[in-house]
């Protein structure tokens, strides 16, 4: 074999420099130093030809993003009833260990555990009607994440809190939600938004 090898830049990995080389070397990369048709001096993919940088640039496209959780919901339910009831016999079977280890997690995790709790309350009270799961995420994902009351970016952490709450009235539908951060939210609980807001200082 006659391959010759690149350090690609910044990596230290010897790489071939072709993707013939590649090839018959069994490498997944390789690296030319020259940029690609869109200007990208990155690694390529012995199997298309493709820089990585490219390949992240359509990840990141939106229709992307939507495509791939339509995948994985297609996968999650062709698997959901067989880990269901994976989960259901292990729990059986290690049911002293199972409670022990609940127990241990709600003592360490208080708050997390209060506000999975009242999430689950809020679901019961909105019973089936409402907007769906899949209706849901796609809100969030258009949504700036930016909080609704104090106005900080929370795109790491972000909590989505119905604007008038469920035990006040409120429905649970696209018109009623808002991004909250954490801290906000848990604040909030099922105050009257009007006073809420005034409590922060703002007014609508």
């Amino acid at each position: 074999m006659s391959a010759n090898l690149a350090i690609s830049h910044g990596q230290g990995l010897r790489l071939p420099s072709s993707r013939p080389d590649a090839m018959e070397s069994g490498s997944p990369h390789y690296f030319t130093g020259r940029p690609c048709k869109h200007g990208h001096v990155s690694i390529r993919q012995t199997t298309n030809g493709v820089c990585l940088e490219c390949t992240k640039e359509r990840a990141a496209l939106p229709e992307n993003i939507k495509s791939r959780k339509q995948t994985a919901r297609r996968a999650y339910l062709k698997t959901r009833d067989k880990r269901l009831a994976y989960g259901k016999a292990y729990r059986e079977k290690n049911k002293e260990k199972f409670v022990a280890w609940q127990r241990k997690w709600r003592e360490e995790n208080r708050e997390r555990y209060r506000e999975i709790q009242r999430a689950s309350q809020a679901r019961r009270r909105a019973g089936l009607q409402g907007v769906s799961r899949e209706d849901l995420n796609e809100w969030a994902d258009s949504q700036a994440k930016v909080c609704y009351w104090c106005e900080s970016k929370c795109r790491s952490d972000f909590h989505i809190d119905h604007y008038v709450p469920l035990a006040k009235g409120g429905q649970h539908e696209i018109d009623n939600l808002v991004i909250a951060c954490p801290k906000c939210n848990l604040a909030k609980h099922a105050k009257d938004p009007y006073e809420f807001a005034e409590s922060m200082g703002r007014l609508f």
